[in-house]
């Protein structure tokens, strides 16, 4: 899962969530070289997830065009259908909005992360949706204040 600028906290968020329902995930830094060696290493078995807020990011773009030559399935969370990230993506997820309304859309689009989550929790083990649920408990505390029931 890579993200940059405002766009690599949800994309930490989203790589942490992953692993918490039992997929194997990380969120490197796009300049790391560890970002460089899970580019070499990505093949059919890898799913690159890109997350852009800005719609001229041709960094994350080219992250996902590098994995999908590779054979690896691309996703994206864009705000804008016509950002290179969604149109590098075989698949895009677009919450559209002004400008000025990044935190609007940050925050819709983390909305959109937890959808997704959701979606994949359903296909994991007991044991592991076990453990996203404490996961998710500790981050509504965080966050709120309050603890989940």
């Amino acid at each position: 899962v890579v993200g940059q600028g405002s766009a690599e906290a949800l994309a930490r968020y989203l790589s942490v969530s992953l692993t918490g329902i039992g997929q194997p995930a990380s969120s490197p830094g796009i300049a790391s070289p560890e970002l460089a060696d899970a580019l070499l290493r990505a093949g059919e078995d890898t799913v690159l997830i890109g997350v852009s807020l800005v719609a001229t990011n041709d960094r994350v773009a080219r992250v996902l065009d590098r994995g999908r030559r590779q054979g690896a399935r691309t996703v994206a969370l864009s705000r804008s259908p016509i950002s290179p990230t969604a149109q590098m993506a075989e698949f895009a997820l677009v919450l559209g909005g002004a400008e000025d309304e990044s935190g609007l859309v940050g925050g819709a689009l983390m909305v959109l992360a937890d959808a997704l989550l959701h979606g994949l929790r359903a296909q994991v083990s007991e044991d592991d949706a076990q453990y996203a649920e404490r996961l998710e408990s500790v981050r509504e505390y965080v966050l709120t204040g309050h603890e989940a029931h």
